[in-house]
């Protein structure tokens, strides 16, 4: 499976360690609006896969063996077509936009909380599905 992350705060990469470590994900794709945190979030995660990573950047709980291939996306618009999942774990404020889009294209996703920023917004968004 290829999965997508949006997202290269503390959550997303958290998301895409566990993600490449997890059996039957061949490839995580790292999203996000910032080109150079975007390489560096890339060697961030490739590096807690590595086997030898210690277990304060791996995990405590990190299985050891084969990993899924860490990869820089271009973005959500570009690579939706080919993804098989999606976790969005950017900015609140971007989360009803980045949902509406990925349901609509009809894959599979994980939303951090809060779906919304308010009721309002969350109700704009249930109609709009």
């Amino acid at each position: 499976m290829r999965i997508g992350v949006l997202g290269t705060g503390r959550i997303g990469l958290m998301h895409a360690s566990n993600l490449a470590q997890t059996t039957g994900v061949d490839e995580v794709v790292l999203m996000g609006r910032n080109p150079a945190r975007l390489a560096v979030s890339v060697e961030h995660v490739c590096a807690a896969i590595q086997p030898d990573a210690p277990s304060a950047l791996a995990g405590n709980l990190a299985p050891r063996g084969r990993v899924a291939t860490v990869t820089a996306g271009v973005g959500l618009a570009e690579e939706l077509g080919a993804l098989h999942g999606v976790v969005v774990a950017s900015s609140t404020n971007t989360h009803p936009a980045f949902a509406l889009q990925i349901a609509r294209a009809g894959v599979p996703s994980l939303v951090e909380k809060p779906l919304a920023l308010d009721a309002e917004q969350l109700t704009a968004l249930a109609d709009q599905l």
